[in-house]
This record gives C-alpha cells, structure tokens and sequence, in this order.
C-alpha cells in the first residue's frame, strides 16, 4: 500500500483504553462488578495500552502534517507494557470497582495470539510530540 501512493500513511495502534464511552473491557469489568462475578484476565500476554482519546488526538496531528512528512508507517504505543490482567487493574482502581470483578489467568496454550506486541514510537514522538498518559 505504501509503494502504491506517494501519500500513503499506516498508522498502528495499540489496544486501545475508553471510559467515556466504555470500551469493551471497561464494560465487562463493569458488567462483572455488578452481577458480584468475575472476569479473567491474561497475566502473560502484554500491550502497550493507551487512552482512545489521545489516540485520536495523534492521528489527526499526523494528517495534518504536510503530504511528505505524513507519508510511511506510524506507531503509536503506549507509555507502557502492561500485562491484560494490569490493565484490567488499573480500570479497577480509575472506577473505584471492587478487585474481585478480575481474576489472573494464564493465556491458553492453544491460543494463535502473540503474546507480546511491543511497537517502537520513535517517529510519533520527534514528529508529533507523541507523549501519551499511562493507563491510570
């Protein structure tokens, strides 16, 4: 795709974090809180996580920016590698929710996920001063 338009841009995204609106993990978390029942979350699968809304914020930084610095692939991580159990822990504590609404569990073997998506943001963060929030 890149070759194919001078003006091409990728832009990557890590697992994405929304309270308002919930996203869908916030909403399971929710969901359990209130039924007094659980869900589980991978200790041995991580992410870089970030808020949906600086996210978006970035993205529009980057279209904006004239044809030829735009053009190429971007990463935009988050701040942090965070296991899904951590990030379902930091949503706990942000909603004030009682801990027993997550439980740990380990990935499934069988899974055909990977277990560790790192991206490098070098560009994101010279080009557009890409500095995002922690999960928190």
């Amino acid at each position: 795709m890149l070759d194919a338009d001078e003006a091409a841009a990728v832009i990557r995204l890590p697992l994405l974090v929304s309270i308002d609106p919930d996203d869908q993990v916030v909403r399971r978390i929710r969901g359990a809180a209130a039924d007094g029942t659980s869900t589980r979350w991978f200790t041995d699968e991580w992410r870089r996580p970030a808020w949906a809304s600086e996210i978006a914020a970035a993205i529009w930084r980057i279209v904006a920016l004239p044809v030829p610095d735009r053009r190429g692939c971007w990463h935009l991580a988050g701040p942090e590698r965070l296991s899904r159990f951590e990030i379902a822990q930091r949503v706990v504590e942000r909603l004030h929710l009682s801990g027993s609404a997550i439980e740990p569990a380990q990935q499934p073997r069988d899974t055909d996920r990977p277990r560790d998506l790192e991206f490098t943001d070098t560009r994101a963060r010279v080009v557009i001063g890409w500095s995002p929030s922690p999960i928190a």
